[in-house]
């Protein structure tokens, strides 16, 4: 009898540890690959996407009105807020965490706004540095270290892993209107001697495609070679026949001084010949695109010497800088240049711009060029993106 006993309490205690080492590698695998849920509503005209949630919204007077909320887990540790998000099929919202500053929950993050679904896959081939998007691909860069692009479908297939060591170089954020073909631009992450025996960074015009899920990667030419500097490049967008590109100014290479001024570069891709226009603002960082022709621009919270906006006509090279601050939008109080940052701006209706801040929306008019309304995001946690109802 006792020996029977004696079983039996050996018998549960090894299921008893069977079961916790499942439990363990369980959990484990739930760590790497987590899919979370979230409503949706048919009333909701725009989302926004924050680090703790997804609220849909629609506009009533002006004025955001919250149609359907969900708390669900985004962002575990942190993301670097000026890396590229990119909008997929018109499906899909894809972009990375970078687990800062612990590194644990480095990742890449699918929202199927089809589905209501949130895809997390853990992976350190995410995008710390940059990003960029096709209409069928999500692109995670690094440099520094290891220099690499990863492509990623949609559910979050990595397809390729590409090193970038000849040479060692970072590719700036882009947006590409094809499906599976870009152009972009990058830096060399190592200086070479140039003839007039100083140190430059080389900036290069690249050509990518996705063929079968492998990646190629060519290096057209050197972009606007100067003795004396080197142009500040940043995003990128490509469309029809032109790349635009921002530019924040230009480097003295006798000195290495950096000389900080406001331009978007424009490529014709068939002439091969570049042009820049002029901006009334200085240090242009992102753009977004509101419409074929036109797009609004970022400037560098830490360059820039006023608060706002610019709109730019791809056709004409001509802008305008809108003053946020002129308009009555409120700066954060304790002077945090993250919580001024413009996380995203997107076309609500073709008169109406929506732009994010983490904790506030704006609604802007473009007719009358004045500001529609100035809201609170209550109960949300850094928001970063909206996201269109199609």
């Amino acid at each position: 009898m006792k020996k029977r006993k004696r079983w039996r309490a050996v018998k549960w205690l090894s299921l008893l540890v069977g079961f916790s080492i499942m439990l363990y590698f369980g959990v484990l695998f739930l760590g790497h690959h987590q899919i979370d849920h979230f409503k949706r509503s048919d009333q909701a005209e725009f989302y926004v996407v924050s680090y703790d949630g997804i609220t849909g919204y629609r506009i009533e007077n002006g004025q955001p009105v919250p149609v359907v909320e969900n708390k669900v887990g985004i962002i575990r540790e942190g993301m670097n807020p000026i890396v590229l998000q990119a909008e997929l099929l018109n499906r899909y919202l894809v972009f990375s965490e970078d687990g800062w500053p612990t590194g644990k929950t480095e990742g890449v993050i699918s929202i199927d706004f089809e589905e209501g679904t949130v895809e997390y896959q853990k992976t350190k081939h995410s995008a710390w540095t940059s990003a960029g998007e096709t209409e069928n691909y999500y692109f995670a860069m690094v440099a520094g270290g290891e220099n690499f692009i990863s492509v990623y479908t949609p559910q979050l297939e990595e397809k390729d892993h590409l090193i970038l060591d000849h040479p060692a170089m970072m590719v700036n954020d882009f947006t590409a209107d094809a499906k599976d073909t870009f152009w972009a631009i990058s830096t060399d992450v190592e200086s070479t001697v140039n003839e007039n025996g100083y140190h430059d960074f080389t900036n290069r015009l690249l050509k990518g495609s996705v063929q079968d899920g492998k990646l190629s990667l060519e290096l057209v030419k050197e972009l606007e070679k100067n003795p004396d500097r080197q142009y500040w490049f940043n995003d990128t967008v490509y469309k029809g026949n032109y790349l635009y590109c921002t530019c924040q100014g230009w480097r003295n290479l006798a000195t290495f001084e950096r000389n900080v001024e406001g331009w978007i570069y424009r490529y014709n891709l068939v002439q091969e010949t570049g042009e820049f226009f002029p901006l009334e603002e200085v240090a242009p960082e992102a753009f977004f695109e509101l419409d074929d022709n036109l797009f609004a621009i970022r400037h560098s919270q830490s360059s820039s010497t006023q608060f706002g906006f610019t709109l730019f006509d791809g056709n004409t090279g001509e802008s305008t800088f809108v003053n946020l601050e002129e308009l009555g939008v409120d700066r954060d109080s304790d002077g945090d240049q993250i919580m001024d940052l413009i996380m995203d701006i997107k076309p609500l209706n073709s008169r109406q711009i929506l732009l994010l801040m983490q904790d506030k929306l704006l609604l802007y008019d473009l007719d009358t060029d004045s500001l529609v309304s100035q809201s609170p995001l209550k109960d949300v946690n850094m928001a970063f993106h909206i996201w269109i109802v199609q």
